[in-house]
């Protein structure tokens, strides 16, 4: 599949470009007083934020970063965080956005394939070993003599760190053109002055770049949210108080949301969604809802930088047999169905592989796997570079790619990728009483999005590896937590000699009730440090342990809102009663459910119930003191700033 004619007038364009950098600070000169970031009560225009990323460039340039580096990031979410992206992009440097609460020994890995001149974080960030450079307080005051790298388009931009098979995360470089290839006029969504789009995403992740670039390279408002993710509470809030008219969930949040609150998309112009399957059934009520409001199905890897094709999706693909479709090609990208190296016929089954600008440089340390998986084939008479992505696909009579599986373990969990033989190596090396591991998908309690499940063989038979849920939850990202371990004596097999996966899940606790060591985001301040596996349970024929396996009973609820907490806490959890003063995530919550409980929660109680203030006190007894003793905030006034100019009024760039 060639790029869409409509979007791109023919194969992907190979012009050099420019920077990223470069088009902000374009735009900063022609719209100097346009508000680029809102975060709280805080705006920082375009002019401002330019001055500011100059000024931190250049000492930054001073302490030795060069043009070529490579810049960790470790800010949390904020104006001192895009601030500091552009300031290393103007050094000539790419940066790499980290995440503070990646385990020690993740960070230590990523750093270490970094070989960074210093780490761009708080002055805390001391303890991993690396000069650290800390924003200025202050106003900005640009050093005269200092100029901001130009570069081209193929310069390195970012790394981004993704799943890898070895047991170390891999680190995926890219180039400016490849963010820059998805925001031109007449693509896949509309973005321009006027544009407001939530920043919600992980720091680390792809979509992060969406869900900034698409405004800062537009002349649009990037609304900075406190959120740990987009739920919808926060969604209402941006659309109501900030005018947010287009925003990015992947489908565990859209599912979330179009669950426990449908209405809080009303106002919006253009929702984006992916990384996972879609329900057809979420995406129906969706639509019937909200007729008004595009919906588009994203799709793309990490190594060809957010989406590789989009779908504007209808009720009809809905009632598709095969799934809502992929869609066709972005701008600059190429998408082509193999064989090997040869061509599939419309309706064969055949690897997806990509080609175009949005393809990443390489991966880091790695020249092994960058040859194995970029490689060269002649597609219509040219040699072409295409990124293999081991994922399936066909091509229907329509020209729409429709996605069939993959061509190995690899899948998604809650749109973040997971080698499961990552998370395998990982927790054999981990626990010490395991002798080998095999980690299995499930659906979770809810049906909409899926957990892990790890299955190991203890070296002492019968042992119920009672500690595991603590050692994991301190080292493994959110996303690699299984939900439950099972110590099982053998791993059961197939008649062909397989392993028996359906037999093996089998002797699982069901979903939502086995506990889950850290499935949610990293345990938030207060949880505290205790094994929430200490009490591990039989079941079936081996031993689970999970999140903590404390009885339901204990001192009753003393105040209506407390009940109430603990009501929808038990619900969520799929529990009859909960402790008051166990943290939700030790109860075996996920991020995913500290969703569910606030969104129940606003409804019941008419208030605003921010996902943040669960991570800020997350047990039943200490969210509902908090509910009891603040002051609901009044109903939000629209944003003054209002919409923005006409995006006619605005020169574009050479980008544009």
């Amino acid at each position: 599949m060639r790029p869409d004619p409509e979007w791109t007038a023919g194969p992907p364009r190979t012009a050099p470009g420019e920077g990223l950098h470069q088009t902000v600070a374009r735009l900063a000169r022609a719209r100097p007083a346009a508000v680029a970031l809102v975060a709280g009560d805080r705006r920082t225009t375009y002019e401002e934020l330019d001055r500011t990323a100059d000024a931190w460039a250049a000492r930054l340039a001073a302490d030795g970063v060069a043009p070529g580096d490579l810049v960790p990031v470790l800010l949390p979410r904020g104006t001192e965080l895009v601030t500091a992206l552009l300031a290393v992009l103007k050094t000539g440097a790419a940066y790499a956005l980290l995440d503070p609460d990646w385990p020690a020994r993740r960070l230590g890995d990523v750093l270490a394939d970094l070989a960074p001149p210093l780490l761009v974080g708080a002055p805390d960030a001391a303890e991993h070993g690396l000069p650290v450079w800390s924003p200025p307080a202050g106003p900005a005051v640009p050093d005269p003599a200092f100029r901001p790298a130009a570069v081209p388009g193929s310069h390195p931009a970012c790394v981004f760190f993704t799943s890898g098979t070895t047991g170390r995360p891999k680190g995926v470089l890219t180039p400016h053109r490849a963010t820059a290839r998805l925001f031109r006029p007449g693509g896949f969504a509309r973005f321009g002055p006027g544009s407001v789009v939530p920043l919600a995403a992980p720091a680390p992740w792809d979509a992060f770049s969406l869900e900034l670039w698409s405004v800062l390279l537009s002349g649009g408002t990037s609304l900075i949210v406190e959120d740990p993710y987009l739920s919808p509470a926060a969604l209402r809030d941006g659309v109501t108080r900030h005018g947010a008219d287009t925003v990015w969930l992947t489908s565990s949040l859209f599912n979330l949301a179009v669950d426990e609150d449908p209405d809080a998309f009303t106002g919006l112009r253009q929702v984006m969604t992916g990384g996972e399957r879609l329900s057809p059934a979420h995406v129906r009520r969706f639509l019937r809802r909200h007729p008004g409001i595009t919906l588009l199905n994203g799709y793309g890897p990490v190594e060809s930088t957010v989406f590789a094709t989009t779908h504007r999706i209808t009720e009809a693909d809905c009632e598709r047999p095969d799934g809502i479709p992929l869609g066709l090609p972005v701008p600059g990208t190429g998408v082509h169905v193999l064989d090997g190296s040869r061509p599939c016929a419309a309706g064969e089954t055949g690897e997806i592989c990509l080609s175009g600008e949005g393809l990443a440089l390489r991966y880091l340390g790695d020249a092994a796997r960058t040859a194995e998986k970029f490689t060269v084939v002649r597609i219509d008479g040219a040699e072409t570079r295409v990124y293999r992505t081991g994922d399936l696909g066909t091509v229907d009579p329509d020209g729409l790619l429709c996605f069939r599986g993959r061509a190995d373990r690899q899948l998604k969990i809650r749109g973040h990728r997971v080698e499961p033989a990552e998370v395998e190596r990982q927790l054999e090396q981990l626990l010490p009483g395991v002798r080998s591991c095999r980690v299995l998908a499930r659906p979770d309690a809810t049906g909409t999005t899926r957990e892990l499940v790890a299955f190991c063989r203890p070296v002492v038979p019968g042992d119920p590896l009672p500690n595991a849920a603590r050692v994991l939850r301190s080292a493994l990202v959110s996303y690699q937590r299984p939900a439950a371990v099972v110590s099982v004596d053998t791993f059961p097999v197939t008649d062909r000699g397989k392993l028996d996966e359906r037999a093996l899940l089998a002797l699982a606790p069901p979903a939502g009730h086995g506990g889950e060591p850290g499935a949610a985001d990293a345990p938030p301040p207060g949880a505290g440090s205790g094994d929430a596996g200490r009490d591990a349970a039989r079941g079936g024929s081996g031993a689970v342990t999970g999140g903590a396996a404390s009885s339901d009973a204990g001192s009753g609820p003393r105040d209506a809102t407390t009940a109430a907490v603990a009501e929808v806490f038990g619900t969520v959890l799929g529990r009859n009663g909960v402790p008051l003063d166990v943290p939700f995530v030790e109860l075996g919550g996920t991020s995913l459910g500290a969703g569910r409980v606030c969104a129940r929660l606003s409804r019941r109680l008419g208030r605003p119930v921010p996902v943040s203030r669960l991570h800020r006190h997350p047990t039943a007894r200490a969210l509902a003191h908090w509910l009891r003793t603040t002051t609901p905030p009044a109903a939000p006034a629209p944003d003054p700033a209002g919409p923005g100019p006409d995006p006619s009024d605005v020169p574009l760039s050479p980008l544009q």
